[in-house]
């Protein structure tokens, strides 16, 4: 119960539940309430369009997870890296005090903003944003010590590191934005075969995969290769260059219904996909 409190009272007077948090860290608690809230919101929530547009990035660079299980690690990853990213700036700033009781208000005050999150608003989302930044300020300033001025220089340099380490994937919503309304579920309805381009087709390694390459002919002449997942498809001609297949190195023309493509990690096989 007392756990709950903590939930309530981070939104009624915060400033308070950080204080005792400083007292009485709780790591353990806080720990094991986020990582189960994070799985409860993997499994029964409707993914938003970052989360599957993430899961696409991740996939475009060989990291193969099950879409849920990408979704918890990515929420455990981002608080770690939040907590630890905010935890060094304090200490440029001249902070001393031990990393556990700020580790434990940042589980606390994630856990609580994904409890809120499940609000369908996008408004309201944008308000909580804010409401998580101000409460991650406050906890800098009650773990830390430090005075207002030094907690605002310190989340600032803290808040621009984080932005230098998102811009590969803000860059990637960005440039897919435009083209969401293709990716692997309905990009089968955009590619129109070809007697002249027999490689038109969407092609995956195994067809019960949600992510796979569609192959489509270019107005030059050539094949576009296209990247797509459940969140969109890449623009062609951006994830691998316009190519024509044949006597091209980097494509292996098994038969016409199967293909070896080169990838970061050696020869993939892929396979026309009904």
């Amino acid at each position: 119960m007392e756990i709950l409190f903590i939930f309530r009272d981070l939104i009624i007077h915060p400033v308070s539940v950080l204080q005792k948090i400083v007292q009485r860290p709780n790591l353990r608690s806080a720990l094991a309430v986020f990582i189960a809230m994070s799985i409860l919101r993997a499994l029964f929530k409707p993914l938003n369009n970052s989360q599957t547009l993430w899961v696409d990035f991740l996939t475009q660079h060989n990291v193969l997870l099950p879409t849920r299980m990408a979704i918890v690690l990515t929420a455990v990853g981002i608080t770690l890296m939040l907590a630890i990213i905010f935890t060094v700036s304090a200490y440029l700033f001249g902070a001393r005090e031990s990393f556990i009781p700020f580790l434990s208000m940042v589980l606390f005050i994630s856990t609580t903003w994904m409890l809120i999150g499940w609000i369908q608003s996008h408004t309201f989302h944008r308000a909580m944003e804010i409401w998580y930044g101000v409460l991650l300020f406050l906890a800098v300033k009650e773990a830390y010590s430090l005075t207002w001025l030094k907690t605002l220089g310190s989340c600032s340099l803290a808040a621009l590191f984080v932005i230098f380490c998102t811009r590969p994937f803000t860059s990637y919503i960005s440039d897919q934005s435009s083209n969401q309304a293709k990716n692997c579920y309905t990009i089968k309805n955009y590619l129109q075969p070809d007697s002249n381009f027999p490689y038109i087709g969407f092609w995956k390694e195994n067809c019960g995969d949600n992510f796979g390459f569609a192959i489509d002919r270019t107005a030059d002449g050539k094949y576009s290769i296209s990247f797509c997942g459940p969140g969109s498809c890449s623009e062609p001609g951006t994830y691998r260059p316009n190519t024509s297949l044949i006597n091209d190195p980097e494509y292996r023309l098994i038969d016409g219904n199967t293909i070896d493509i080169l990838t970061k990690k050696g020869f993939k096989r892929q396979y026309r996909c009904p």
